[in-house]
């Protein structure tokens, strides 16, 4: 076979030189990044080559993927000098003439052919390939190799079918009280690295076993860097906690290299509370990926110094191009993750993607990542380790960083709505080394994609609709084409698109805790596509809590009338349905019932403690890396200020709003034996054991009392008034509120 590509390519070569023809170059049948185009990152794609000393017209060509339809896609009428590189990419669909093709390259292999006219010019027998190997024709034959596009093929890093076996390590990753001495065993040369690097024959060679021992005696490495943002060039005074990273690979007799093999040794951390109460990840890459000059996605790079060169404005810092602005494909670096509990069991081990995460954090110091799960790293595709405690499969996580100072805000308010008709993520608090250095506090956080709802709702993947933003364009399309419709008429029509109390839920609780950042982008919402079983199978859009970290900041500022981009009033969902009675009234009502629960100040107070107790130690760490002798404790005051403030003004606002009479009373039920039956208040459900409960509703409205789950051996006589009136013996009943307190007893059998 390879006497046949030699042969095949020197009568090829000579025939299209002498005859002032194209040659097919390189190939990528399974791309994921390759590509020069940005747009065309994850395309198949061909270069073809100029070997001649003339130029050649681009449109008198064609390629394809069938011998029998040779002229299936037309080349573009351009011309394509002496030695040049031209890159086609094989899109499947019409498109743009420049560079699609309309066929797309089998991973698995095919035969491309290119033709002029009826006469086919040169062909290219492509193999199966890996994701990002390309073929490349070569000086003597064709080869796997990594892409060179636009460029020459000589000099390619040639990549070898033979499978080299990985090193084994005598121990792995973790935890470990003292120093030990690890041995690393191979069938070959084995070599490693201790700074993240790509291990190869260049590396450090293994001859003898390897001290581990606590090294954070060592000096700062990263945490020194001035490059990595715009905004804060914080250098800790202390030594940070540090860990030993060790990579090493095989290499046979021809240097051909096995899979990395990476573990991390947190070797004098075992007892420490730090790492005893949150989990523990290390997140290992090659130094480059994060820190190069032009392709490192941590720094500002060569993104930040060519923007200032031409433009040289700093007016918002934050938002400064940057080499960790940079999205896509393109921004992905593979590396590897260890995570461990806060017992020190490993939770999962594995080749990943990582990308920089997030919009306003990416100008901070510490950044936050999103992690993938690809085959192309290790052939699995996907995290099917109980990560997030439901025995889920998942195809992506974030390491979220918290921008906020306390690192409470986020997970405090997924905690304080979490019985209501929204979706929150699940968080974990964990510690991150970043190539063997303490990188700060973060949250390992779910992703609001289709594994998500599967795995929340059985919904199969490819039967859930994710929209990013607050208003769905099939929301949007409603409200244009339905203008006329009177305000009953399009409350109700909305209602079968939309869940009504999960958007009422949503929008109240964002303006409650004053999210004045959250419309229209920072938004989430979602519906299944087709009907099922389950309740939320109704293809009706719900919304999602997502990116809290610029909440709670204001407890006097009127968030109804107060956003960044848009507010409440400028909604285009909201104007429409504020002009109908019904949703008024149930807002008004949902509103107040979380007021009086789940903002109520008793219960908010009680949570914020318990979220700080649960990464108390590992703040301290936190504040060494990042806050230097700072006082941190206002950032957790001021959190706690904003809820014992936020009732009183944002019932005002509430009222002002809508136009209601007059200020809230307090509506009190009270019952007369402890466990009997289960109450609900408006959209509230009352612990079984609740003998007393009071809030306060406005008298606009009626508060809809009922009761449900009334135990074996239990009779429910009915809803008494304070001074010992039945007023009704229904399981469910409205009461209206006057101008005072308004008193309801619900009394059982003896």
């Amino acid at each position: 076979m390879i006497l046949l590509c030699l042969i095949y390519y020197i009568e090829i070569s000579h025939m299209c030189v002498e005859g002032n023809q194209l040659l097919i170059n390189e190939v990528c049948s399974n791309n994921f990044s390759t590509g020069l185009k940005d747009q065309y990152e994850d395309c198949d794609w061909i270069e073809l080559y100029n070997p001649t000393n003339e130029t050649i017209f681009l449109g008198d060509y064609y390629l394809s993927d069938d011998r029998k339809s040779l002229n299936k896609s037309k080349l573009p009428d351009q011309y394509l000098d002496a030695g040049e590189y031209f890159i086609v990419y094989a899109k499947g669909e019409e498109g743009n003439q420049e560079f699609d093709l309309n066929f797309r390259i089998s991973s698995k292999g095919e035969i491309l052919y290119l033709s002029k006219g009826d006469q086919m010019i040169d062909q290219a027998e492509i193999p199966a390939l890996e994701t990002n190997v390309t073929w490349s024709r070569m000086e003597e034959e064709w080869a796997k190799t990594q892409s060179t596009a636009g460029l020459s093929n000589q000099g390619a890093v040639v990549i070898s079918d033979k499978q080299v076996e990985p090193p084994c390590f005598s121990k792995q990753g973790g935890f470990y009280n003292e120093k030990f001495f690890l041995e690393i065993d191979g069938n070959g040369e084995i070599f490693y690295t201790l700074d993240g690097s790509e291990p190869d024959c260049n590396s450090f060679k293994y001859t003898g076993p390897i001290e581990i021992k606590n090294i954070s005696t060592n000096p700062n490495a990263h945490s020194m860097r001035t490059d990595l943002s715009t905004v804060s060039q914080f250098i800790p005074d202390e030594l940070i906690d540090k860990v030993v990273t060790i990579r090493a690979v095989c290499a046979d007799e021809k240097g051909n290299l096995s899979d990395t093999v990476t573990n991390s040794y947190l070797v004098g951390h075992q007892e420490e509370s730090a790492y005893r109460e949150v989990y523990t990840i290390s997140l290992v890459t090659d130094p480059d990926n994060l820190f190069d000059y032009e392709e490192g996605i941590y720094v500002l790079g060569k993104d930040y110094d060519e923007y200032m060169l031409e433009d040289g404005s700093k007016e918002d810092d934050f938002w400064i191009p940057a080499n960790y602005r940079r999205r896509g494909k393109k921004s992905e670096r593979e590396g590897h993750i260890e995570i461990w509990d806060e017992n020190g069991k490993e939770m999962l081990k594995r080749q990943i993607g990582m990308r920089i995460h997030g919009s306003t954090t990416r100008g901070s110091l510490q950044k936050s990542f999103s992690i993938y799960a690809r085959e192309m790293y290790d052939e699995k595709g996907i995290f099917d380790e109980d990560i997030f405690g439901q025995g889920e499969e998942i195809r992506k996580f974030f390491i979220y960083s918290d921008r906020d100072d306390s690192k409470l805000k986020h997970i405090l308010s997924q905690r304080l709505i979490v019985d209501r008709a929204v979706e929150t993520q699940e968080f974990i608090r964990c510690n991150v080394f970043l190539n063997g250095e303490y990188w700060g506090l973060y949250s390992l956080a779910e992703v609001y994609d289709e594994y998500y709802f599967q795995n929340n709702y059985g919904i199969e993947k490819d039967s859930v609709e994710i929209h990013e933003g607050s208003t769905p364009d099939s929301i949007t399309e409603f409200l244009s084409s339905n203008a006329d419709l009177s305000p009953d008429q399009l409350y109700e029509e909305l209602s079968e698109l939309i869940d009504m109390q999960s958007f009422i839920d949503y929008y109240g609780s964002m303006i409650y805790m004053d999210d004045w950042d959250w419309l229209p982008g920072n938004a989430r919402c979602w519906r299944s596509i087709t009907k099922g079983m389950h309740e939320k199978q109704d293809g009706k859009w719900r919304w999602c809590v997502w990116d809290m970290e610029g909440a709670m900041n204001a407890y006097d500022r009127n968030t109804f009338q107060s956003g960044n981009e848009m507010c409440w009033e400028n909604d285009p969902v909201v104007k429409e349905l504020m002009k109908s009675e019904k949703f008024r009234k149930d807002f008004v009502i949902s509103f107040m019932d979380m007021v009086n629960h789940n903002f109520e100040e008793t219960h908010v107070l009680m949570e914020i403690d318990e979220a700080l107790s649960e990464y108390e130690a590992s703040y301290e760490l936190n504040k060494v890396r990042y806050f230097e002798n700072r006082e941190t404790g206002k950032y957790f005051d001021a959190v706690k200020e904003f809820f014992v403030n936020r009732k009183d003004k944002a019932i005002t606002y509430l009222k002002e709003e809508f136009d209601l009479l007059s200020d809230p009373v307090y509506f009190v039920l009270l019952c007369d034996k402890e466990n009997a039956a289960e109450f609900h208040i408006n959209t509230l459900a009352m612990d079984k054991d609740c003998v007393f409960w009071q809030g306060l509703y406005f008298n606009d409205y009626p508060v809809t009392l009922s009761v449900d789950k009334i135990e074996s051996g239990e009779q429910f006589l009915g809803w008494y008034s304070d001074s010992g009136e039945l007023l009704s013996t229904e399981l469910e009943i409205e009461i209206e509120m006057g101008n005072e307190t308004k008193v309801v007893h619900a009394k059982f059998a003896e």
